[in-house]
């Protein structure tokens, strides 16, 4: 049986301007961080600059938040 215990728990990530999420999300993401890697600056940098134009609408007066979400469960046997 599962059960689940806060179906939608609210995990928004906050970052204090676009180069400190741009710096966490380029290197954490493996996958990305490796393709960001075999890129030639100029196809990073036009990456880059439609990234800083599609995350507008998250800024706030403080940053940036990105809304996200988190589904918790916990199961066990009967």
């Amino acid at each position: 049986m599962l059960a689940c215990l806060q179906p939608n728990w609210s995990a928004s990530l906050r970052d204090a301007s676009f180069d400190a999420w741009w710096t966490r999300t380029s290197a954490l993401a493996g996958p990305l961080a490796r393709r960001l890697a075999l890129l030639p600056e100029t196809a990073k940098g036009q990456l880059r600059a439609r990234l800083q134009v599609a995350v507008q609408p998250y800024q706030t007066p403080t940053g940036f938040e990105f809304p996200g979400v988190s589904l918790v469960a916990a199961a066990r046997r009967t």
